[in-house]
C-alpha cells in the first residue's frame, strides 16, 4: 500500500495529545493519547507500510515486535483526526 497524505486531511490531533515511548523502540512502542485511537500503521521510509492495527478503540496502545532498525513514520489516527510522528527502532 502506497501513502499518500496532504495537510488539508489533517484534523485536530495535536503533537502534545500523543505520547509514543520508549524511542528508539526495540520489541515494543507504546502509544497513549488523550482521544479515541481507532487506527495505527508503522511505515517505512519507501513509503511501504509494515505493521496496521484497525480495531483498537481505547487511548493506549502497545506495538510488540521486532523491526528493522531506522526510521519510521507512525500514522496514528483516532476519533478527532490524525497525526504523523517519525519514530526510530
Amino acid at each position: 500500500t502506497d501513502l499518500t497524505l496532504s495537510n488539508a486531511d489533517r484534523n485536530a490531533v495535536k503533537e502534545d495529545e500523543v505520547w509514543v515511548y520508549p524511542v528508539p523502540a526495540e520489541d515494543y512502542l507504546v502509544i497513549e493519547s488523550i482521544s479515541t485511537i481507532q487506527r495505527i500503521e508503522l511505515v517505512d521510509l519507501t513509503g511501504k507500510v509494515v505493521f496496521q492495527e484497525s480495531a483498537i478503540q481505547d487511548d493506549r496502545y502497545q506495538l510488540n515486535g521486532s523491526f528493522p532498525r531506522g526510521s519510521y513514520l507512525l500514522l496514528i489516527y483516532s476519533d478527532r483526526g490524525w497525526l504523523v510522528k517519525k519514530i526510530l527502532y
